[in-house]
C-alpha cells in the first residue's frame, strides 16, 4: 500500500509557543493531538509527505502544485522566523501529477518561481505547511515534501484530483502520507475574527460527527451554503484528500476538536488504510453533489427560476428568453424595479450586476437583462461558459426606492443596503453580506467601488431588499 494514512491537521500559528506564548496553552490539547500525529507519521516512515494548503498560491480556475526542487519557508511573518522548514520537493511525483491532470481534463498548473514573479505572489512555504509540519519535523525529517494549494473547484473535481495523486504516488512506488491542512468554521464567536454565524458550529459538527461514523462521503457532499456560512477553510483540502483514500477502508479516529479562539481546530487521523470495494465513493460523492444541487434548484422560487433561465438560454444558445405569458399575471409581469442578479460558483463569486430603478417594461423583463449581464458582462469575471451551468447558485435582489439619511447611525448593514454618490460618481453595496459587519466597512466598500475618497462630501441613501433564492 502506498498511500500509508491521512490526517486533517489545522494551521493555527498560535498553537506553536514561539508564536502564540502564553495563549498556546489555551489549545493545548490540539497541540497534543498535533504531536500525536507526528508520533505517528514517524512510525510510517514515508519517502513522501504531500499537504494540502489553503494559503498558498490560490486560483479560482486551477490547482497550484510547487515545482521548485526546494522548499522553503518560515513564521517570520508570525515573529517566529526560528521556525522554518526546508525540503527537497518530489519533483517527479509533482511533474507526473501536473501531466495527469492535464490528461483527464483537470485544471492543475505547476506553480513555481517564474509564476510567483508574474503573479506577485510569495513563492515561499505558507504557514498551512510549516505549522503542520512543524509537529512532524519533531519527530520524523527524512522525507521529501509535496504542496498542493487546492483551487476553487467543484468539488467532485477536487475529489477526481485526489483519485489522481493517489494513482500518480502508486505509479511512482512511493510511499505517501497525505495532510490536509484547514481550520473549520471561522465565525464560532463575535470575539473570533469574524462576527458569529449559525452555520458556524452547525459546520464543525457535521464534519467532526461525520468523522467519528467514518462516513466520509458525508464530510464530501456537505452543502455548499453551510460551508460558505461557517467561514472555513478545510474543506476543499478535505475534498482532495479524501478523493485520494477512495477505494480504501480507513480507521477513522478524531484526536481533538477545540475553538476557543472563535475558529474551530479539528485534528482527525485516517489510518490502517486497506481495499476495497466498498469504500469506493466516487458515484456516491458525485450523486450527493447532484442531489444537492436538484434540492437547491427545486427551492427556487419563481424569480430565480427566470433568471437561471435567461442565464441557460443565453450561455448555451445566445438567446434572450421573453417573459412566459404565465408570469405575466405575477408580480412579475408587474411595474419594475430596481434588481441585481448575484451568481455564485464553487469559487464564490462568479458575477453580479443591477440596477437602481427600474429600466424595462416589467419586473420579469428586469430580472431576465439584468441575470444576462451578471452572466456575460461583469468586468471581474469572464463571460460564464455552459459547462459551469449546472454548478451555479443564484440569487435575485429586489430593491425598495432609496432614502436619504444623514450619516451612519441610520444604517445597519445585514437589513439596509446603501449607496454613496457625488456628481455623477455612484456606488452601491447590498445588505447583509458576507464578512461586512459595520456601516463603516459597508461605506468604505461603497465609497472605493464608485472612486469617491472618504474625505470628499458625499450622500448616503439606504434601501431595502426583497431578497429571492
Amino acid at each position: 500500500m502506498t498511500i500509508l494514512s491521512g490526517y486533517l491537521m489545522p494551521h493555527p500559528p498560535v498553537v506553536i509557543s514561539a508564536v502564540g506564548h502564553d495563549q498556546s496553552k489555551i489549545v493545548n490539547a490540539t497541540a497534543q493531538a498535533m504531536d500525536q500525529v507526528g508520533r505517528q507519521i514517524a512510525e510510517l516512515a514515508p519517502e513522501v509527505i504531500v499537504v494540502i494548503s489553503p494559503h498558498g498560491p490560490l486560483f479560482s480556475d486551477a490547482i497550484a502544485i510547487r515545482g521548485e526542487e526546494t522548499l522553503e519557508g518560515s513564521l517570520g511573518s508570525f515573529g517566529a522566523s526560528e521556525i522554518h522548514l526546508k525540503k527537497q520537493n518530489a519533483v517527479g511525483l509533482v511533474k507526473a501529477l501536473a501531466e495527469k491532470a492535464v490528461e483527464q481534463n483537470l485544471p492543475a498548473v505547476i506553480f513555481d518561481r517564474h509564476l510567483a514573479k508574474r503573479f506577485d505572489v510569495s513563492g515561499e512555504l505558507d504557514h498551512g505547511v510549516i505549522v503542520p509540519l512543524s509537529f512532524v519535523e519533531n519527530h520524523y525529517q527524512n522525507y521529501k515534501l509535496v504542496e498542493i494549494t487546492y483551487g476553487l473547484l467543484p468539488t467532485d473535481e477536487l475529489y477526481r484530483f485526489g483519485q489522481l495523486l493517489t494513482a500518480c504516488i502508486e505509479q511512482q512506488g512511493l510511499r505517501a502520507v497525505i495532510i490536509a491542512s484547514g481550520d473549520l468554521s471561522h465565525k464560532l464567536k463575535d470575539s473570533g475574527p469574524y462576527r458569529y454565524d449559525a452555520r458556524g458550529p452547525e459546520f464543525d459538527a457535521w464534519v467532526i460527527e461525520s468523522f467519528q461514523n467514518n462516513d466520509l462521503v458525508k464530510v464530501v457532499t456537505a452543502d455548499e451554503d453551510l460551508c460558505e456560512g461557517a467561514g472555513e477553510c478545510g474543506k476543499k483540502s478535505l475534498d482532495i484528500m479524501i478523493g485520494a483514500l477512495d477505494g480504501l477502508e480507513t480507521t477513522t479516529r478524531v484526536l481533538s476538536y477545540e475553538g476557543p479562539f472563535g475558529v474551530g481546530y479539528g485534528v482527525v487521523a485516517l489510518t490502517d488504510l486497506k481495499p476495497s470495494e466498498q469504500a469506493k465513493r466516487f458515484d456516491d460523492i458525485v450523486m450527493g453533489v447532484q442531489q444537492r444541487r436538484l434540492t437547491r434548484r427545486n427551492q427556487e422560487d419563481s424569480f430565480v427560476k427566470l433568471a437561471r433561465a435567461a442565464i441557460e438560454a443565453y450561455v448555451r444558445q445566445q438567446k434572450r428568453i421573453k417573459l412566459p405569458e404565465a408570469l405575466k399575471q405575477t408580480a412579475l409581469g408587474g411595474p419594475s424595479k430596481g434588481v441585481f442578479v448575484s451568481i455564485k460558483s464553487s469559487g464564490g463569486l462568479r458575477g453580479c450586476i443591477g440596477t437602481t430603478i427600474g429600466t424595462q417594461k416589467s419586473l420579469g423583463e428586469e430580472i431576465i437583462h439584468n441575470a444576462i449581464q451578471a452572466s456575460t458582462e461583469d468586468p471581474r469575471f469572464p463571460e460564464i461558459e455552459p459547462w459551469e451551468l449546472e454548478q451555479l447558485a443564484i440569487s435575485v435582489d429586489v430593491l425598495s426606492k432609496g432614502e436619504l439619511v444623514s450619516g451612519l447611525e441610520a444604517l445597519d448593514p445585514k437589513k439596509y443596503g446603501v449607496i454613496v454618490e457625488t456628481d455623477y460618481r455612484r456606488g452601491l453595496l447590498l445588505p447583509d453580506l458576507e464578512g461586512i459587519d459595520s456601516a463603516e466597512e459597508q461605506i468604505r466598500i461603497a465609497l472605493n467601488k464608485a472612486g469617491i475618497k472618504e474625505k470628499e462630501a458625499y450622500r448616503i441613501h439606504r434601501f431595502t431588499v426583497e431578497r429571492h433564492i
